[in-house]
C-alpha cells in the first residue's frame, strides 16, 4: 500500500490570494455566527433535560444517581 502525501503549493497570483483570503473569511464568518447561536442558546434557555426537574439547580438539591446492574 503506497501513501501519497500532496502538499499545498504557494498562490502565486494576486486573484488567487484573493481568492483563499476570501474563502477563509466566510469559513471564519460562518464559524463565529454559529458559535454566537450556540452561545445564545446556551444563555437564553435551560436544556430539555433540565426542564421539569429541580434536580441539581443549586448545591442543595443535589441529583442521585443510581447504576443498576445489567445481569438478569
Amino acid at each position: 500500500m503506497e501513501i501519497s502525501f500532496r502538499f499545498c503549493r504557494a498562490a502565486t497570483s494576486v486573484e488567487e490570494k484573493i481568492m483563499i483570503d476570501g474563502y477563509t473569511k466566510t469559513i471564519l464568518t460562518v464559524i463565529a455566527a454559529l458559535l454566537f447561536i450556540l452561545a445564545i442558546q446556551q444563555i437564553v434557555g435551560p436544556a430539555s433535560a433540565q426542564i421539569g426537574s429541580q434536580c441539581g439547580y443549586t448545591r442543595d438539591v443535589p441529583c442521585y444517581i443510581m447504576i443498576i446492574p445489567s445481569g438478569g
